[in-house]
């Protein structure tokens, strides 16, 4: 019974080695194949050289030379009948004879062109670059790795497929606490640039603790303070400013939140008078500062000069101006301008009235207004169409009529700050 049982075991053990060995044989076939060389010859070989693929290249590239040689000697011989037949009947007779024994006795190999060769030399040389043709096995992509060899590719797989690890050189940036007092002061100025009453009353406190340094009322602020509230501590940075200048937040008996300037440190005030003044030489400060005189200019114009004279005569000559305004409709432009938040003026044209009796009619609610515009300080945005789109107030476009600028049959307008619309400059 045991007998029995061990030689089952040894015939499935062959027949396990058997058929490795058919599917290396399959594989190595199937290369030769790929190489360009034909079936019947690849098996040929294979079966000559015992499985041994870089044996079966180098038999296959030998008889494809000598095809070719053999192909050259059939050529000259062919040539040496046909000049012997010319000379002797007899011999040529001879020479063909010769020639049909020699083909009938050796088969010729499948002709191959030159670049065929060349391709298969350079497949094996690439082959056995990066994959080693075995009697036992056949390394390489696609084919089943030696036993020997097996555990090292496999390791060299799974490293190869494991997620890539990327590094970068990024560095977090210091809290602003952890820069230097100078640097601390010029970061916070500069996001307080943007609102010129908070720069301004913030250089006004700076320098009354400067001039006045042992003043308790300069050296102390009440953080519910409605004018505090309005201007430093509605803009970003503004408290953090009064900080970096040396001022604590404390908490008073009464509850009060107040920030207190403790101790006595004029170089650091010094630097935060510098670091104000240098900030308001800053494009973001003078943009801001010519914002905020449009926004009072505006404002102004919803007065009407009712408290000033000569504002009220400068208004009245503008509206002199103004063309018959129509009654009927027919060429009819309603234009509508926006001088602001709360303040939308209206009026109708005719559409041949041109852009400059539009401009005078703002005039009548502000006589800065012609004067910004057509300096160009000012701009008069069309907001009918989109984008929207700047008129030039101070070149042609002030000649033109409403109908040729597309202002018609109504048109809406805003009056805004030069350098607001998007690709203009300040």
């Amino acid at each position: 019974m045991g007998n029995t049982t061990a030689s089952a075991q040894q015939r499935a053990a062959l027949a396990q080695v058997e058929a490795s060995q058919r599917s290396v044989h399959e594989q190595t076939l199937a290369q030769l194949v790929a190489m360009g060389f034909e079936p019947d010859a690849a098996a040929q070989a294979l079966w000559q050289t015992s499985g041994d693929g870089d044996a079966a290249i180098e038999q296959l590239l030998r008889n494809a030379d000598g095809s070719a040689g053999a192909a050259s000697q059939a050529s000259a011989s062919a040539s040496a009948s046909a000049s012997a037949s010319m000379e002797d009947p007899e011999l040529a007779a001879a020479i063909q004879a010769s020639l049909q024994t020699q083909s009938t006795a050796q088969a010729p190999a499948p002709s191959r062109s030159a670049a065929s060769n060349r391709a298969a030399e350079a497949a094996m040389s690439r082959m056995r670059q990066g994959r080693t043709f075995g009697t036992g096995s056949i390394t390489g992509r696609g084919l089943a790795p030696s036993r020997s060899k097996g555990a090292a590719q496999a390791k060299a797989t799974a490293a190869s497929r494991s997620p890539t690890k990327f590094t970068h050189n990024l560095s977090v940036p210091k809290r602003l606490e952890d820069h230097t007092p100078e640097e601390r002061l010029r970061r916070c100025a500069a996001r307080v640039s943007k609102n010129v009453s908070a720069m301004r009353t913030l250089l006004r406190a700076m320098k009354q603790v400067q001039e006045d340094p042992t003043n308790p009322k300069y050296r102390r602020i009440n953080l519910g303070n409605r004018a505090f509230a309005r201007t430093i501590g509605a803009a970003t940075g503004g408290i953090d400013f009064l900080l970096a200048a040396g001022f604590e937040r404390k908490t008073e008996s009464a509850g009060v939140e107040v920030l207190m300037l403790s101790a006595r440190d004029e170089a650091r005030i010094w630097l935060a008078v510098a670091a104000l003044e240098e900030a308001m030489q800053s494009p973001d400060y003078r943009r801001a500062v010519q914002e905020e005189e449009f926004r009072r200019a505006i404002e102004q114009a919803s007065t009407l000069g009712a408290d000033d004279e000569n504002e009220a005569i400068a208004r009245a000559a503008y509206v002199s101006k103004l063309p018959e305004e129509p009654s009927e409709a027919g060429n009819v432009s309603v234009v509508r301008v926006n001088l602001g938040d709360d303040l939308v003026v209206e009026r109708k044209f005719f559409g041949d009235d041109v852009l400059d009796n539009v401009i005078d009619f703002l005039g009548g609610y502000g006589s800065t207004i012609p004067e910004k515009l057509r300096s160009g300080s000012w701009s008069l945005v069309d907001t009918t169409t989109f984008p929207k789109r700047r008129l030039d107030c101070h070149g042609a476009d002030g000649g033109k009529t409403l109908q040729a600028l597309e202002l018609w049959p109504s048109a809406s307008l805003r009056v805004e700050l030069a350098g607001q619309i998007a690709g203009e400059d300040a």
